[in-house]
């Protein structure tokens, strides 16, 4: 019986030629090619699959605009439940000052709409009630994300009524939602 072929490389010794050397590095120069050549197809399934997630993602938003804005007209209809909401989740509850549920008494819905893209950015709005606290009714803070890694954040400048000006940096209010602005 004799011992199978070895089909494997070989390390090279000293006893081989330059022209061994050279084939196995033309060998592993043409493997290395056409791997490249497997990633950039790879990559360009990838990029078709991202796209076609973007489209389902996009239609999806779309249905789900209606059914968002029946459960904004319930949500309405119930005291203080976005109040109620926010004390009772786990995190943010623990973020709210007295302060905080003040405001909150007035807030009737909260809105957030995807870029178009869906994956460069988003806004979320704040709707409030008349309230004695600030002039404005719409709260927006918008974040972009840029190719290169870096986000954008815009916010509505808040119109406080006099005297109004949150003055605790503890506030979920001014922390997380808006900075604090006088």
């Amino acid at each position: 019986m004799t011992a199978p072929e070895d089909k494997g490389k070989k390390a090279k010794t000293d006893s081989d030629g330059p022209e061994e050397s050279e084939q196995i590095d033309g060998a592993l120069v043409l493997s290395i090619e056409k791997l490249q050549e497997i990633q950039d197809d790879l990559e360009k399934v990838n990029e078709e699959a991202s796209d076609k997630v973007l489209e389902v993602e996009q239609k999806y938003s779309e249905i789900r605009r209606p059914v968002y804005l029946r459960r904004s007209d319930i949500i309405k209809t119930i005291p203080d439940f976005w109040l109620t909401a926010f004390l009772s989740h786990p995190l943010l509850s623990e973020l709210l000052t007295e302060e905080d549920q003040k405001m909150f008494k007035y807030l009737e819905s909260v809105d957030v709409d995807d870029s178009k893209d869906v994956k460069s950015g988003y806004s979320i709005t704040l709707n409030f009630s008349e309230n004695p606290y600030f002039e404005d009714r719409k709260l927006t803070k918008t974040y972009a994300f840029a190719d290169d890694g870096t986000t954008t954040i815009n916010a509505t400048h808040i119109k406080w009524k006099e005297g109004m000006v949150l003055c605790s940096f503890k506030s979920f209010f001014s922390v997380i939602v808006w900075k604090l602005q006088s």
